[in-house]
């Protein structure tokens, strides 16, 4: 998948569709929380390759789970650094943060929600929002 694609994805899931975000009492994010739903980065991960073991790291960039699970950043098209995140490893941790700062209630972006968060993505990424 190429950027356009990853974005389209979440923004279809969050935006159109009006899925839950996926955050705990506590305010912890889940890649895929107890009642199916998901945060941006668990949306991409199909059932075939999801492992509950994911959320157990808890507070995990999703730059490193594509390390530590290559079935995955293969399935994305992502190429994987071993030194730091750069280029599709920094977009899905863009995504990821997009996600979080709303579940977890940054003042700065609750007004705007998650529709506002990930336009604001788009834009710094040259990206099409979805009509």
């Amino acid at each position: 998948m190429n950027k356009q694609e990853v974005f389209d994805k979440v923004w279809d899931h969050f935006v159109t569709k009006g899925k839950p975000l996926s955050v705990s009492a506590k305010g912890s994010c889940f890649y895929r929380g107890p009642k199916g739903e998901r945060c941006a980065f668990g949306v991409l991960i199909p059932d075939r390759l999801y492992d509950p073991n994911m959320d157990a790291f808890g507070g995990v960039r999703a730059s490193s789970l594509l390390r530590w699970y290559p079935d995955v950043a293969e399935y994305l098209g992502a190429e994987v650094s071993y030194e730091e995140a750069t280029g599709d490893m920094l977009f899905i941790d863009d995504l990821q943060t997009a996600h979080d700062r709303v579940a977890k209630g940054d003042a700065d972006w609750l007004e705007a929600g998650i529709e506002g968060s990930l336009r604001e993505l788009a834009d710094r990424y040259d990206l099409v929002v979805p009509a």
